[in-house]
C-alpha cells in the first residue's frame, strides 16, 4: 500500500473520505494560513482510495463556491494517480488567506 511522506500538521490534513463537515476545517483553513487537505488518505498515511472520485471532484469545489464564494484547487493527486487505478485520492489545496472574513454559510445544507 502507497503511503504519503508528508505528515499531518497544522496545514496538513488526511481524512479517508469526504463529508460536507469539512467545509468548517477549510473555511477555518482560508481564514488562516491555507493547507493542503488529501482525501483518500488514513491516519497511518496510507492510500486507501475514495469513492465517487469523478462525483467529488465536482461537487467539492461547486460547495466550496457556493458556501463560501471562494475558489480551491481540487486534483487527483498526480504521484498516486501513477500507483492504482483504485487508488485516486483527491487533494485540495486552500491557499493562505484567500478566504478572510469568509463563512457566513457554513454548514448549512449545501445540497439543497
Amino acid at each position: 500500500m502507497s503511503k504519503m511522506k508528508a505528515r499531518e500538521c497544522q496545514n496538513v490534513e488526511y481524512k479517508t473520505s469526504w463529508h460536507d463537515k469539512y467545509l468548517e476545517w477549510i473555511c477555518g483553513f482560508a481564514n488562516a494560513q491555507g493547507a493542503v487537505m488529501y482525501f483518500g488518505v488514513n491516519n497511518d498515511h496510507e492510500v486507501v482510495g475514495i469513492d465517487n472520485v469523478d462525483k467529488l471532484m465536482e461537487d467539492i469545489p461547486n460547495k466550496i463556491v457556493t458556501t463560501m464564494g471562494i475558489v480551491v484547487d481540487v486534483n487527483l493527486h498526480e504521484l498516486l494517480k501513477r500507483h492504482s487505478s483504485h487508488h485516486f485520492i483527491c487533494k485540495g489545496d486552500v491557499g493562505k488567506g484567500v478566504g478572510k472574513g469568509v463563512g457566513k454559510d457554513v454548514g448549512k445544507d449545501v445540497n439543497k
